[in-house]
């Protein structure tokens, strides 16, 4: 079961407000989300920790083509290196074959930046190359 817990905003007087009521789906695909939910978090609880997906990050996913499938395995299979900011980079090339905007690729890249946090990962926003 996949998780989707609201964001949180500020308000005027500095506290945080749901932007969203919580909400529970049962499918595992971020082409699931659509635009409709990018307003949302998306987790995901793995045996060692929770990964939870940032609106940006479903966001970035949607927009450059990578599933939700291909992200866990740059996580968990693919090379990892440090990022800015006290944050953990994973690189992936996936063998790809075939087209994407009209153009096509043999590879697609997947980076994946992510922070910890309390204990979960949290990743922020990736980037896709194609080659």
């Amino acid at each position: 079961m996949v998780k989707l817990i609201p964001e949180l905003q500020d308000n005027d007087s500095g506290r945080k407000n749901r932007k969203i009521s919580e909400m529970i789906i049962l499918s595992h695909s971020l082409s699931a989300f659509c635009f409709s939910f990018i307003c949302c978090t998306f987790v995901i609880e793995v045996p060692w920790m929770k990964i939870i997906f940032h609106a940006h990050a479903i966001q970035r996913a949607l927009e450059r083509g990578a599933s939700e499938h291909e992200i866990l395995q740059t996580i968990t299979e693919g090379e990892q290196f440090p990022a800015k900011y006290d944050r953990f980079g994973y690189r992936m090339n996936f063998h790809f074959e075939s087209s994407w905007n009209g153009q096509f690729y043999f590879t697609k890249q997947i980076e994946v930046f992510a922070v910890i946090e309390n204990e979960n990962l949290i990743i922020i926003t990736l980037i896709v190359k194609y080659f």
